[in-house]
């Protein structure tokens, strides 16, 4: 199953189940019918939509509830039940925040509902743009790194606490022990590498790690480290210009619109590579994600 199919069955799910036991809609309900990881799903979701899961629930719920409150007779704590909230105070909070009116308000005829429809999947053709790339047959790349594990809960909660940690990795010097690490690399050299995969995780997905490293090239590993093997395999590659971390948000969005929907490769979610050389202004930054051919 491609990626887009897989994307739109989880919308179709959400929507079948907005009025189902919070359980339902739990993020791992929600990948399984993508066939894909937790982290990963709300990964593309979010860049797709720029919305997350929760938003787009939330957003769906209330929606539905407004025309509730004006087509039927239904008393408002039945529709706040219906839609997920437990008390009639959250639900009005959460209604005049989204509609701008109270439910009463809006039952009395005291002001407009607002719409928000489901989402549907559509590629369009828009003007040309460049995405550079190159397939990579890579040997084992070796990694030394500090970790740190995540839940894949909540997306917002990884977006707020994987920059924390990489703060607290530049106050304690930890880049300045790196980028010396990463001074006698063969492939990376003087280069930070940003690795995301599931190594030493919870099987059942619901964890991932997160390391900031360089390639290791033999020695002593200092304390606080860990050695990480990446496979042989096979990966592409594509090239980061412009001023960071805006410009990889913005590629991980060309990857997911202009490159997946198309190639005849398919996207290993399990691990991502950002590479940042330091101390040439030649070097460019580079993404680099495990595929195999379909």
């Amino acid at each position: 199953m491609d990626w887009i199919t897989g994307i739109q069955n989880a919308i179709d799910y959400i929507e079948e189940n907005l009025t189902s036991k919070p359980s339902k809609l739990s993020i791992a309900n929600i990948a399984a019918h993508a066939y894909s990881s937790e982290y990963h799903f709300q990964r593309v979701f979010s860049i797709l939509t720029e919305l997350t899961v929760a938003e787009y629930i939330r957003n769906r719920r209330l929606s539905l509830a407004g025309e509730e409150l004006i087509l039927t007779n239904e008393k408002i704590i039945d529709i706040a039940l219906k839609y997920g909230y437990e008390t009639p105070e959250s639900f009005t909070k959460a209604f005049t925040r989204f509609h701008g009116f109270t439910p009463m308000g809006i039952r009395l005829n005291r002001g407009s509902l607002k719409s928000f429809n489901r989402l549907k999947i559509k590629l369009k053709l828009e003007g040309g743009t460049l995405l550079d790339y190159k397939i990579i047959a890579q040997p084992q790349i070796r990694i030394l790194a500090k970790s740190r594990k995540f839940s894949t809960a909540s997306l917002e909660d990884n977006n707020h606490e994987i920059p924390k940690f990489c703060r607290e990795c530049y106050t304690d010097s930890s880049f300045d022990t790196i980028l010396e690490l990463a001074r006698c690399a063969s492939n990376f050299p003087y280069a930070i590498l940003g690795l995301r995969d599931s190594g030493n995780c919870m099987s059942d997905g619901s964890e991932l790690r997160y390391s900031i490293g360089a390639e290791y090239s033999g020695g002593i590993i200092p304390d606080g480290y860990s050695l990480i093997e990446l496979p042989e395999q096979k990966w592409v590659v594509f090239k980061c210009k412009g001023e960071m971390p805006k410009a990889m948000q913005e590629l991980w969005y060309q990857v997911y619109t202009e490159f997946m929907p198309f190639t005849a490769y398919r996207l290993l979610d399990d691990i991502t590579l950002e590479v940042c050389p330091k101390g040439s202004k030649n070097n460019e930054n580079a993404l680099w994600i495990p595929i195999h051919e379909s």
